[in-house]
């Protein structure tokens, strides 16, 4: 029987905007509903035997603290033992990164892994949009200076743009 555990695979918490960063909201609302909460970073997952343990520790959260959350106690669990596991961590999206989300795969039939480690790897969340074109504005997904200068004289009179990195690649929306 899982316990009543959310673990968090995420940045290290004081790397974390406490009023805006939404690991946090959805942390206080686990409590809330007498959850324990498992943080641990990516570096700290492992197989060991078939079974995937992660080092971290359990913590609390809380807003009204100077100080937002609260290293309770430092321990290794097996994930299994989780009820949630939720992929929080910023990228980059590297080896790492993927990494995590092949360790996960083994266990994601016997735990609720939000997002799932399957779609994280195979899904850019922004190259994504390409398949609804018809929804956007113009919209450039390079690494091509040449492309992007085409791109900025064409358009800059009708758009605001936003640049983002994509792994090596630069949008333009």
């Amino acid at each position: 029987m899982t316990n009543k555990i959310v673990a968090i695979q995420g940045n290290h918490p004081s790397k974390l905007k406490p009023l805006t960063d939404t690991s946090i909201f959805l942390a206080i609302e686990a409590q809330r509903l007498k959850y324990k909460i498992f943080y641990y970073e990516p570096k700290d997952l492992s197989i060991i035997n078939d079974k995937v343990v992660a080092n971290g520790y359990y913590l609390e959260f809380n807003y009204s603290d100077k100080r937002f959350f609260k290293i309770l106690r430092h321990q290794k669990i097996e994930l299994t033992k989780c009820k949630y596991i939720l992929i929080r961590q910023d990228p980059p999206f590297n080896l790492e990164y993927i990494s995590t989300t092949y360790i996960l795969d083994k266990i994601k039939n016997k735990v609720k892994i939000i997002n799932n480690p399957t779609s994280i790897r195979n899904i850019s969340e922004k190259l994504y949009s390409a398949s609804f074109q018809k929804y956007m504005p113009d919209t450039i997904f390079t690494k091509d200076m040449n492309e992007i200068n085409k791109f900025f004289s064409k358009n800059k009179k009708t758009f605001t743009f936003f640049i983002k990195k994509i792994i090596s690649l630069k949008i333009f929306i």
